[in-house]
């Protein structure tokens, strides 16, 4: 166990090991309450892994947590597979169903779960300098939340194109009113942008001509600690669309 600790690692993120009707490697919190009544319910999935409901009658909503060492400055990616059933807002209460990572310095990552098939997602984050993270489960509306086959790792530079490819992929919506087909246009630039990746100057220039592809003044790359870069500037806004999506 001191290892997996040192390398950062999520325990038990499959959510295989329970202590009576908690999970035993995760904390168990509030994240919210409304007024005074019966929490949300925290159970084994079904089909593996975590399951987090309420209803209308749920007053305290239970937020799961892990803290995990991080190495300092280091990228890290957080991947999953999660599902949310029968979701519905109730007056005054809060709109939450996501997986997050909340960084030493309080600020936090999420995505919201909205599909109730089991989809995979992925969250790419820079320690900010704490050494630690905390990982982040929470449901606060009527309806269930499922997670499973959580998974914590560092993210080495050569990997970084790669990584663009697939979250671009799977969290751009806008290819198809682009006229974009980005398999093909990633793959084109695939070469160049791998060789440059242990650079982050010279990575940035060769991402932008693949992502200027978009025409999409709300695709943004930035260097830390640098300001954020334009990847298309188009004198002719009107021309086309404007859709937004953030990188």
């Amino acid at each position: 166990m001191h290892a997996l600790l040192l390398l950062g690692l999520l325990l038990d993120g499959s959510f295989l090991e329970w202590d009576g009707e908690l999970p035993l490697r995760w904390s168990v919190g509030v994240g919210a309450r409304h007024g005074a009544g019966p929490p949300s319910a925290v159970a084994r999935g079904a089909e593996g892994g975590l399951r987090l409901s309420g209803d209308a009658a749920t007053r305290e909503w239970r937020l799961l947590s892990q803290r995990v060492p991080l190495e300092a400055g280091a990228t890290h990616a957080l991947a999953y597979e999660a599902r949310a059933r029968g979701l519905a807002l109730e007056d005054g209460r809060f709109d939450k169903a996501y997986l997050g990572v909340r960084l030493a310095d309080g600020s936090m990552l999420a995505q919201r779960v909205l599909s109730e098939r089991w989809e995979p997602g992925e969250l790419i984050f820079r320690e900010g300098g704490g050494g630690a993270a905390e990982v982040l489960v929470f449901l606060s509306k009527t309806g269930a939340l499922e997670a499973r086959a959580l998974a914590l790792r560092r993210v080495e530079p050569g990997e970084s194109f790669d990584l663009l490819a697939r979250q671009m992929d799977r969290y751009y919506s806008h290819f198809a009113c682009r006229g974009v087909d980005w398999a093909a246009a990633a793959a084109r630039r695939a070469g160049a942008a791998r060789e440059a990746a242990a650079d982050p100057e010279a990575f940035v220039a060769a991402v932008l001509p693949l992502l200027a592809e978009l025409g999409d003044l709300h695709v943004t790359v930035r260097v830390p600690p640098g300001p954020r870069r334009p990847t298309f500037l188009d004198g002719n806004r009107s021309a086309r669309s404007q859709p937004r999506g953030l990188l």
